[in-house]
């Protein structure tokens, strides 16, 4: 009886060995919480892990600039090809340069104007044109003044005005005419670059409507007044 117990003892004793081996060797089922991002160690961010000159950066700037011949800027001082108003409540109109020559384009893309320049003035020739492709006028500058004969036309091909400039005002003999081609008036202007004007010398006569001469302006003119009257 005795070794029967004894036996059933020692039977008990391993079964609880057992389940004790079995329970420390066992994983834990309780689920495992998780860092929240906030206390996370900023290290640990890819943004954080990347090589220094390696960070992102906005992309380059695609503006182009164009290439001048000589310069950085245009005779007058501007870039070499820009948009300006030249009327105002009208599109802005392109200008643009070739060496010293000066091109401006209606905003339809139409030739408007084309002149020379030379050390940073207007010089030379310079013509413009309708927005239908007729010419306009013919002038010559020197040192950025009008100097020399001047014609206009009206954009059907009628002569408006004919004369010249000294200084860069009306000087010598000038004849205007009506739309029509009927004459305005014809004169004779002495220029005053001290008085910054035009003025009326000798003889003039004056129409104020094609075929009617103004009385009241025509006449003879002494330093831009008229006298007799």
């Amino acid at each position: 009886m005795k070794l029967v117990l004894l036996a059933a003892g020692v039977l008990l004793l391993v079964v609880v060995l057992a389940l004790r081996l079995k329970t420390k060797s066992a994983p834990s089922s309780l689920p495992t919480q998780s860092v929240p991002a906030e206390t996370r160690n900023p290290a640990e961010s890819s943004l954080d892990r990347a090589p220094v000159g390696r960070m992102p950066v906005a992309p380059p700037s695609t503006t182009k600039f164009e290439p001048t011949p000589d310069a950085s800027l245009a005779p007058d001082g501007h870039p070499w090809s820009k948009t300006q108003v030249i009327y105002p409540g009208e599109e802005p109109y392109t200008v643009r340069w070739t060496g010293q020559t000066k091109r401006i384009y209606f905003p339809s893309g139409e030739l408007y104007a084309e002149m020379t320049y030379a050390n940073g003035k207007q010089d030379g020739e310079s013509r413009s044109w309708y927005r239908n492709g007729q010419f306009w006028s013919q002038d010559q500058w020197v040192a950025g003044e009008r100097e020399g004969p001047s014609t206009a036309l009206s954009d059907k091909g009628v002569l408006l005005a004919r004369g010249a400039y000294k200084s860069g005002f009306s000087d010598g003999a000038w004849e205007t005419w009506f739309p029509d081609g009927s004459p305005q008036s014809v004169g004779t202007y002495e220029s005053s670059p001290t008085e910054h004007t035009k003025l009326k010398v000798g003889h003039w006569t004056i129409w104020k409507a094609p075929g009617i001469i103004d009385e009241k302006e025509s006449g003879t003119y002494v330093h831009g007044v008229l006298v007799g009257h």
